[in-house]
Parts: C-alpha cells; structure tokens; sequence
C-alpha cells in the first residue's frame, strides 16, 4: 500500500470517527431538548386576592396566554411567557370591575396587557421549581420571581403557584386609591395551569 493511500484512508476513517461521535455528542442534547406545551385555557386560572378597605376579595383575569417550553431534565433551555389581557379581570363587584380598567388602576386603554418573561428555570426541590423573570404592567418592568409545583404524567402537565406583588411598584391604584387603608399594597397572585404535549 502507498503512503498516499494510506493516507486517504486514515483520513476518511477520521471523517467517520468525527461524523460519529458528533453524533452521540448531540444525541443526549436532542432527546433533552425542552418540550413544548400547549395550555389548556379551560382549565387553567390566574386569580387574585387583595383587599379593599381591609376586606378581602378575590378575582380572575378571564383572558390570558402562555407560551411554556420546559423539560425538567433539561432546564437549561427553558422559557416561560405568559400574557395578560389585563382588562379582563373579574371580581364579582360591578363597581369594581368598571373601576379596574381605569388609568389610576390598570389603566386598559393605553396599556391592554401584562407580560412575564423568564430568564432562567430552577429547581428547588422534588416537583418544585422557581421562574426568575419579569413582570411588566402599566409599562413598568419589576424582577420577579414565580415558585412552582410541577406533575408530568404522560402527555400532560400541571402547574401552580402564587406569589405576592406590591401594586405600588407598577403604580396600579394611584390618586385616591394610593393609600393602604383604601386598598391594600400587596395583592397575591394564584396560578392553575394545565398543559398538553
């Protein structure tokens, strides 16, 4: 055999080793790539408690989004984005849900939605996990972090939490209503959600 015969086939041999074994270097990272879940908007709730003149009440935001692409084994590629229509808020109270939308509140007509977008997904325990991102309402963006309980079975996958926010922070309730005995700071946020493969 020649030396530049041996040589092409020690190179194609290499090219094959390399082809190989990128391969299998890439194959752990494909079979772990985060999966993608579809929410169930049925199913699933966005609620809130707060008071009013020191009674508590509650209400859900009828309309919201969520993009979710999550695999526990792999969080390192995980993204969270939720989106709130923030005008479709419930509370039971007539009143009070025509004074919600309003600029001192919500203020719907110029700024129609709130958005969470995380920036990393940790676990913090057996089906426990925490979303660091932000929350952005009214056109203010604050650092939030969003704790989890989290059940995969199959295809499906649910997903609850709450956490606390101060609506100062977002100048949600100004004027007469930036006051706490009129209406409390913190307002504690209860998320349901259900998903599908």
């Amino acid at each position: 055999m020649t030396f530049h015969l041996r040589q092409r086939l020690l190179s194609k041999k290499n090219t094959a080793a390399i082809v190989i074994l990128a391969g299998l270097a890439l194959a752990p990272f494909t079979q772990a790539h985060a999966t993608q879940w579809q929410v169930n908007p049925d199913t699933s709730h966005l609620s809130l408690e707060a008071t009013q003149a020191g009674t508590p009440f509650t209400g859900e935001f009828r309309d919201f989004t969520a993009t979710i692409t999550l695999d526990p084994a792999n969080l390192a590629s995980a993204s969270i984005t939720a989106q709130i229509k923030t005008g479709s808020i419930s509370t039971d109270s007539s009143e009070r849900d025509g004074t919600l939308p309003g600029a001192d509140w919500f203020d719907v007509e110029s700024f129609p939605t709130a958005t969470f977008v995380s920036h990393s997904v940790k676990a913090r325990g057996p089906e426990q996990y925490e979303a660091q991102g932000d929350l952005t309402i009214k056109g203010t963006t604050v650092p939030l972090t969003l704790p989890f309980s989290l059940k995969i079975e199959g295809d499906n996958a649910s997903a609850s939490g709450t956490v606390s926010i101060n609506r100062q922070a977002f100048g949600i309730g100004t004027g007469q209503w930036d006051t706490e005995s009129v209406a409390g700071f913190s307002v504690s946020i209860t998320y349901q959600i259900n998903a599908t493969k």
